[in-house]
């Protein structure tokens, strides 16, 4: 798997060490580096450090500096240091917190990916380009109010707009999340990797699923695309091997290649979008979907039949929001059907989902009721 393929290194280039701490310098700075040794236990990089008669201000955590210490606890940062760089504490899996004081300009990618341990990210108030608006345990690129570093704790807030390239990825430890209307991209390697990730809620405002996005999240059995979304990028859904229902809501314009490949258990997909959507071939690949349902909206049947990969599907079955019972008939033993399955909590006929919003709950009533009293169905 592609998370695995950063490991550690045994020969690393740095010019002295003080203290177990390993520095390279440039001019009047230190940058702090990988050494012959893995960081463990708890360590606190000065603010400077001597060495030959010359004093060093420390002023970087370098590429790759402490990636792969899987011993390391802790690790205090002074406010001196203003470039945190790609991979510096990579899959440091016991490293619980972490502080990024208010003179940090500067975080690069990967930089805590895999820290499935991390349970608390802050950044100190004042600090010009990031923070951690409402206890968020994160770190928000202020700006843009894209969250480019979150953890198993994170809470996202409700003005973050993106969750930018990589931010959750290789969190294992995050089993949850909610992400709030107001963002709308997830964007490239998002959750990438997060294993026991189980449940996602993605709202109605996301229009951008970015490539690889939920590659790899094992844990996901069921994932509601709303209609907001767009695109779903290539490699979006790849190697969720426990997937099992996906609904894709109706603005849905572009499926990239492999997007829900290796879904190996993938069962229902629901799709109610009456334009086919531009899709790879390849976008469910080595996902046995062959032998899977594709529901598809009143008057699609034939239109998806003809065109690949939708055609792969072993059965395509024309969806008729209303008929809970399935008897191809809108009447009141569907109220009756659609109340029972909401008080008993029992796996829904897709007609069930009468609002389309990929959901089954009370405005499901409303939405057949007020089918019912207008004569049936008037959007298709």
């Amino acid at each position: 798997m592609a998370f695995m393929l950063f490991g550690s290194s045994s020969t690393y280039a740095y010019e002295f060490e003080v203290d177990g701490i390993y520095y390279n310098t440039e001019f009047s700075n230190a940058i702090v580096t990988r050494g012959e040794n893995d960081y463990s236990g708890d360590i606190i990089i000065p603010a400077t450090v001597s060495h030959n008669g010359m004093t060093y201000t420390v002023t970087s955590i370098g590429e790759k500096a402490f990636m792969w210490c899987t011993e390391l606890t802790r690790v205090d940062i002074p406010n001196t240091v203003t470039l945190i760089d790609s991979y510096a504490f990579c899959y440091c899996r016991q490293l619980t917190s972490m502080v990024i004081s208010q003179n940090v300009t500067t975080i690069n990618s990967w930089a805590f990916n895999g820290c499935s341990g991390l349970s608390s990210i802050t950044v100190e108030s004042g600090n010009p380009r990031y923070d951690s608006r409402d206890n968020c345990n994160a770190i928000i690129e202020s700006a843009t109010n894209t969250l480019i570093a979150g953890c198993k704790n994170t809470i996202i807030p409700n003005s973050v707009t993106k969750i930018g390239f990589q931010a959750f990825s290789g969190c294992s430890d995050l089993t949850s999340i909610s992400i709030p209307n107001s963002v709308t991209s997830i964007e490239t390697e998002a959750f990438f990797a997060c294993l026991n990730l189980a449940s996602v809620d993605i709202p109605n405002s996301v229009t951008y699923i970015g490539g690889s996005a939920f590659n790899f999240c094992e844990a996901l059995e069921s994932v509601i695309i709303p209609n907001s979304v767009t695109t779903i990028d290539h490699n979006a859904f790849y190697g969720c091997s426990r997937l099992t229902k996906v609904s894709i809501g109706n603005s849905i314009t572009t499926i990239g290649a492999s997007a829900f490949c290796y879904c190996n258990r993938l069962s229902k997909v629901i799709i109610y979008a009456t334009t086919i959507p531009n899709t790879l071939e390849s976008a469910f690949n080595k996902s046995n979907y062959n032998n899977s349902t594709l529901y598809v909206a009143v008057g699609c049947k034939e239109a998806y039949a003809m065109v690949e990969p939708w055609s792969g599907f072993g059965k395509i079955v024309e969806m008729i929001p209303g008929d809970v019972d399935e008897d191809g008939k809108l009447n009141i033993s569907d109220i009756t059907s659609l109340i029972d399955l909401l008080l008993n909590g029992d796996e829904a006929s897709v007609n069930a989902d009468v609002d389309e919003d990929g959901k089954m709950n009370i405005s499901d009533v409303t939405s057949l009721i007020d089918l019912l009293l207008n004569g049936g169905i008037s959007h298709f």
